[in-house]
């Protein structure tokens, strides 16, 4: 399994997407194109280090075999996300971005899926190709599963990389 640190990076990678939409409130208010872009930078920082804690684990975390009885996508998570992370645009005025309003929610939705589990789909990590199900063992273990293949299948996985309690890496 991951580190506690490496675990605290994949939590910060899966609120990325906040950074996005905190650049598009920045532009909407005309700002300096430094502080347009520093949290676009952030966020692809983010999906990079993701990705290789991903390709990292894939090599050096020792695989497990694991027999899969029930698969669905959690692909679907994704909407979800992007709503989540779109409505301040919806809601928020646009005279005057709160600064520490945001850093205290983008640590505390990255302390929150630290602690409770709860890390799904990562909107970033759909676009680089990644896909995320919910997969069930013969033990009745339930893991969100990220994988590059396109499942349709139980059979398509037969080794996983667990980098936390209930989050495998298909390898």
């Amino acid at each position: 399994m991951l580190s506690r640190f490496a675990r605290i990076l994949l939590a910060c990678t899966a609120t990325a997407p906040i950074l996005l939409t905190y650049s598009f409130m920045i532009w909407l208010e005309k700002k300096s194109a430094l502080e347009i872009i520093s949290p676009l930078v952030i966020a692809i920082l983010l999906v990079v280090i993701c990705i290789c804690i991903l390709k990292f684990a894939s090599i050096n975390i020792q695989t497990t075999p694991i027999k899969v009885v029930g698969i669905s996508s959690a692909d679907r998570e994704v909407l979800n996300f992007v709503i989540a992370y779109l409505l301040p645009l919806v809601t928020t005025s646009l005279d005057e971005i709160n600064y520490s309003l945001f850093t205290f929610v983008f640590v505390f939705m990255t302390f929150i899926i630290l602690i409770t589990n709860t890390y799904s789909t990562n909107p970033l990590l759909s676009i680089a190709g990644y896909h995320f199900y919910q997969v069930t063992t013969i033990g009745q273990i339930s893991y969100l599963l990220i994988t590059k293949k396109v499942l349709i299948n139980v059979d398509q996985v037969t080794q996983v990389v667990k980098l936390t309690e209930y989050i495998a890496l298909e390898v």
